[in-house]
């Protein structure tokens, strides 16, 4: 069969390719339009509230997790509402049904922009807030909620309650002494009588900052109730330090006094080693060998030793041996006459320079 015999007409291939060519075209039509992503952030678990002097502190965990647990976009605001009732005449208040609460709460205050980065600490949200003007007594019922967009809102997060008080008095006469083995700090209190009921604290806060932070965090110290000072034991030195004291009438919720003022220390290293013990002195031919064990301070550099003649009515004109302090612990004072009679002594150093107190003394006879 030629060639010629074999081509299809036009028309006929044409036929053939529509029914191929149509299921391809139908691969492109578009479905139905997806629903656009949600981040509906996590409800907050941690809020809690503290009154400190004549405001009321909220801290909260920085909402970072979606429901889905995805990792939450860039947070607009939050927001905290509020609620009162009556408080109770006594015990603790409990928190409201969430029904109640989330029928009844009122927006109370709202940080964004500004407000979020100011009160960003590491992985926290801190903020304050004055003090309401409750009579009688009142219970608030706090909550917030975590928004991404006005589509993305977190439900209501856990409630933090609190009755306010009469805050207490704040400590007096703040004080701060540079110790070797950290920073004291020490206060004094008004009258008794000024704090409620006429009952001393319960407890005191002492708390610490860096000077470039203003926020005071968590207390650094917490004293009984009549504790009148605190020693800062991680203190470093070459560092400068921000204290102040709150007295505290109740820990649960915390009830704190103002601020008892605030004092900056710079905490320099002045303090001298110990000493070290037990020198021995050795004579032996033309020479006088000294040993002696370490100064029991950490923060010992080396070693510097001193001799004076003992010869009988000799002068107590000591005249140091060592040029720079060793970290050996004996030293060979060689080139002696034989028959001579010496008398030592060996300070230690730190890193700073400071030099304790001599040794014991100790004396020896050349041979």
């Amino acid at each position: 069969m030629s060639s010629k015999a074999r081509r299809l007409p036009g028309a006929i291939v044409a036929a053939l390719l529509v029914p191929l060519v149509l299921p391809l075209l139908g691969c492109g039509k578009k479905g139905p339009p997806m629903p656009p992503l949600r981040f509906i952030p996590k409800p907050t678990q941690d809020l809690t509230v503290a009154q400190k002097g004549r405001e009321l502190a909220f801290e909260l965990s920085f909402p970072s997790e979606t429901v889905s647990g995805a990792p939450m976009p860039q947070l607009q605001r939050i927001e905290l509402w509020a609620l009162t009732r009556p408080a109770p005449e006594e015990g603790t208040p409990q928190p409201l049904n969430p029904r109640e609460l989330e029928g009844a709460v009122e927006l109370v205050q709202t940080l964004r922009d500004q407000d979020l980065r100011e009160a960003s600490v590491g992985g926290e949200l801190a903020f304050r807030l004055p003090l309401p003007a409750t009579e009688p007594r009142q219970t608030f019922f706090f909550t917030v909620k975590s928004v991404v967009s006005e589509r993305d809102t977190s439900d209501f997060s856990n409630q933090a309650v609190i009755v306010p008080r009469p805050p207490p008095p704040a400590p007096r006469d703040l004080s701060l002494t540079p110790l070797p083995e950290g920073i004291e700090v020490a206060w004094t209190l008004p009258d008794i009588s000024a704090f409620e009921g006429g009952e001393p604290p319960a407890a005191f806060h002492v708390y610490r900052r860096d000077p470039r932070n203003r926020f005071w965090g968590e207390p650094l110290k917490v004293g009984g109730p009549s504790e009148l000072r605190a020693l800062d034991d991680s203190a470093e030195f070459g560092k400068t330090y921000v204290y102040t004291v709150a007295a505290v009438m109740s820990l649960d919720p915390v009830l704190e006094s103002p601020l008892g003022g605030e004092r900056e220390i710079e905490y320099r290293d002045v303090f001298a080693p110990d000493p070290p013990r037990d020198p021995v002195a050795l004579p032996e031919a033309g020479q006088v060998r000294l040993v002696w064990e370490d100064s029991p301070a950490a923060d010992v550099a080396g070693y510097q030793v001193y001799r004076r003649s003992g010869a009988p009515g000799a002068a107590d004109d000591w005249q140091r041996l060592t040029e720079q302090p060793s970290s050996r612990r004996e030293y060979l004072d060689g080139g002696l006459a034989p028959g001579t009679a010496w008398i030592y002594r060996v300070t230690a150093v730190d890193g700073e320079g400071n030099e304790s107190e001599p040794s014991t003394e100790v004396r020896a006879e050349v041979r």
